[in-house]
């Protein structure tokens, strides 16, 4: 087993017939049976001049290190609002059979295809239905950014999300009848959730054990009544717990990143998902907050390795660019 430098490759947009730096990509390594269109990863990037704004960007992952990226939305949005904005991973939607993409823009969630249209087929994006602030109207005096959304990987009709002043975590099916946001957990149990591959179950820790609330059924219907369990020995008897996690893409394992401020610089571990049993696979090496580069993690290789970014590998320029790191082969747990 070992950590090394992954080799990154090129980004090119037709626009403007150069290659793109430094994005912040957002993307799953799953696929469906079905899909005609292939893998989509949307993100957010400056439009180049003499265009202005921002907008919500999108690419194909193809054969080679060049892919070409397709522009989704033509909103032009204010450089002032660019840290106020999360985006989601895109979700296949079996009923429109094309990519749902998600991005958020002050205290709004936005829905869009990546073909540009809203779910109600009209061109640019919906607002997502969102509840918690008119159930609870005195949240608005809080900060009601977000911090996290999420939409899930089988069911493109969930979504989850965290905003950034009254830090519970919710649900909401956005193509209800009647959307209503359900209320999974405060921010106590978990500040960075995220879906299982088979979408029933959000997951998550804060500085514990690994936490799993199931809240969907196997239809993607939220359910009434929530179960939770931990597993795990992180957080427990002087050990370091989780901040950050991942599935594998078959959902049998784990990748989990301890806590910076009770191990310093924190490390990576691979863990199994009935188990609990986990193996040490290398330092993260971050040491603050998101802008200071927390590790983002995921499985690739038909999940035999493990890549992640951390403080270590922030791009400082075009000779020092972003950095992701390999860890391969992957041990027993």
């Amino acid at each position: 087993m070992g950590c090394r430098l992954l080799p990154a490759g090129r980004l090119r947009s037709p626009a403007a017939g150069n290659t793109v730096a430094r994005h912040q990509f957002h993307g799953t390594d799953r696929h469906e049976p079905g899909r005609q269109t292939g893998h989509v990863h949307s993100y957010t990037r400056f439009n180049h001049a003499p265009d202005s704004g921002w907008d919500l960007y999108g690419f194909r992952p193809g054969v080679g290190r060049q892919v070409e990226e397709f522009r989704i939305t033509q909103l032009r949005t204010l450089a002032e609002s660019t840290n106020r904005v999360k985006t989601s991973p895109a979700a296949w939607d079996a009923r429109a059979a094309k990519y749902l993409c998600s991005f958020s823009i002050d205290d709004t969630v936005w829905l869009v295809y990546d073909d540009g249209k809203g779910p109600g087929g009209n061109r640019g994006p919906t607002s997502a239905p969102l509840t918690d602030l008119a159930d609870f109207p005195e949240r608005r005096q809080s900060e009601t950014s977000f911090h996290r959304i999420r939409l899930n990987p089988a069911f493109a009709n969930l979504l989850y999300y965290r905003r950034n002043g009254v830090r519970d975590n919710w649900a909401v099916d956005l193509f209800a009848p009647a959307p209503k946001s359900r209320r999974i957990t405060d921010y106590q149990a978990s500040i960075h959730a995220t879906w299982t591959p088979d979408g029933r179950i959000l997951a998550g820790s804060m500085k514990g054990p690994w936490m799993e609330w199931t809240v969907a059924d196997s239809d993607g219907r939220l359910l009434s009544q929530i179960a939770s369990r931990g597993m795990g020995s992180f957080g427990r008897n002087g050990r370091p717990g989780i901040f950050y996690g991942c599935y594998s893409n078959d959902g049998q394992r784990l990748a989990v990143a301890t806590r910076y401020d009770q191990e310093p610089g924190g490390s990576l571990w691979l863990m199994n998902r009935e188990t609990g049993k986990a193996a040490y696979l290398c330092k993260t090496r971050y040491f603050g907050p998101v802008v200071a580069g927390q590790p983002r993690l995921g499985f690739i290789d038909h999940d035999r390795a493990i890549v992640f970014s951390s403080d270590n590998s922030v791009g400082r320029s075009a000779s020092q660019p972003p950095q992701i790191f390999l860890v391969r082969p992957l041990p027993q747990v």
